[in-house]
């Protein structure tokens, strides 16, 4: 989605993986030599889509290894465009949903110009692109920009860099000790929100390989009360993101139900597996399934 971050989020993978960044709208404007902005203007929006595409099979062609490509979010409205991100991604590599909030994209678009209006509302927009971006992509990257939440930040550059080498499999973000003859030691946080535990979060990680997140413990604000909760995959991707932004240790992923001395209900086994697809999308470590 524009005003996602994908300019800053791209390079800053690329130099991570030291692949070489291609921006989709700067190779357009190359090639064709006009800016996206007057493109749109002097031919409309249907023949953006289709060049825009036609950039696309390109770009997949000549640059599908050692780039990142950093696409716009309207590639999506495109039927023939989604299918070449998902072939992509199920033959050759990851391909990454770079995830805002809807609050701070509307905020970011506001003040921004250099991109053809929509013609019609931001939220609009916003809520028709989401299904087809969780269709063609393999993992969700959730971008919190300097959020106060997360007051005790490791950075948004040292997180893109974990998130990349751990899903090209470059280097992955795993326990050392978790080899035969070691001891490991994991941090069982059973918060209902995990930014609760940001206080004091240096001390209490001290010695640990990995933090388990109990992800059936999860409850939102409107939850917090509630015996048994299904948290919603929302929450709970900010919850891994907030993590992430405070910790680079593996995350253990557990949804634990009720009979298994948990709290997530026991016959919702449809919602626990959603949860954990989320975690694979998400880029987590070790994955608990019982």
């Amino acid at each position: 989605m524009r005003g996602s971050g994908k300019t800053y989020v791209g390079r800053a993978a690329a130099a991570a993986l030291s692949f070489t960044c291609v921006d989709a709208d700067d190779y357009f404007e190359e090639k064709l030599n006009i800016g996206v902005r007057e493109y749109v203007h002097e031919k409309g929006w249907p023949a953006f889509r289709a060049t825009e595409t036609e950039i696309l099979k390109e770009l997949l062609k000549e640059k599908a290894t050692n780039h990142v490509i950093s696409l716009g979010g309207g590639i999506v409205e495109t039927p023939e465009a989604r299918d070449l991100l998902k072939e992509y991604a199920t033959k050759f590599g990851p391909v990454v949903h770079l995830s805002r909030s809807l609050d701070e994209v509307v905020k970011y678009l506001l003040e921004e110009t250099a991109r053809p209006a929509y013609g019609e509302t931001i939220e609009d927009v916003f809520r028709r692109r989401e299904p087809w971006f969780a269709e063609c992509s393999s993992h969700d990257f959730i971008n919190h920009f300097g959020q106060g939440a997360f007051g005790k930040s490791k950075g948004t550059r040292e997180e893109i860099t974990r998130f990349f080498k751990h899903i090209t499999g470059q280097r992955p973000n795993l326990a050392k000790n978790v080899a035969y003859g070691l001891r490991s030691y994991f941090l069982s946080l059973t918060y209902p929100d995990v930014t609760q535990a940001f206080s004091v979060i240096d001390e209490i990680l001290e010695g640990a390989d990995a933090l388990e997140l109990r992800v059936d413990l999860l409850r939102s604000a409107e939850d917090y009360n509630k015996p048994e909760v299904i948290p919603s995959k929302v929450f709970v991707a900010d919850q891994v993101a907030a993590l992430r932004r405070v910790s680079s240790l593996p995350i253990v992923f557990t949804v634990r139900s009720v009979s298994q001395g948990g709290s997530f209900p026991d016959k919702a086994p449809e919602a626990a597996f959603e949860l954990l697809k989320l975690a694979l999308r998400l880029g987590v470590e070790y994955v608990d399934v019982e």
